[in-house]
């Protein structure tokens, strides 16, 4: 079996959406997500400040009040079943 460098980018960052995936499938609200990812960023990232920063904007608003353009949303769907593959 083939050994996987944690240090290879790709690998980094398919990491990281797997974490985030099993995150957003085991939060039961979207405070524990946002704390979840935010803890998630702050340990893998080679710059947390850039996702501490990311994060701040994400908590300015209420996330029941933001109007998804359709092309997001249409993405995010794909994102979703894309994603819902590997489990």
């Amino acid at each position: 079996m083939a050994q996987v460098d944690e240090t290879d980018e790709t690998t980094k960052t398919r990491s990281m959406i797997s974490n985030i995936s099993d995150i957003l499938n085991s939060s039961k609200s979207v405070e524990e997500i946002c704390k979840s990812v935010y803890e998630m960023f702050h340990k893998q990232s080679s710059s947390p400040a850039k996702a501490e920063f990311a994060l701040d904007v994400i908590y300015a608003f209420d996330p029941d009040t933001i109007e998804i353009p359709q092309y997001i949303s249409e993405g995010l769907e794909w994102l979703q079943k894309y994603l819902g593959k590997e489990e």
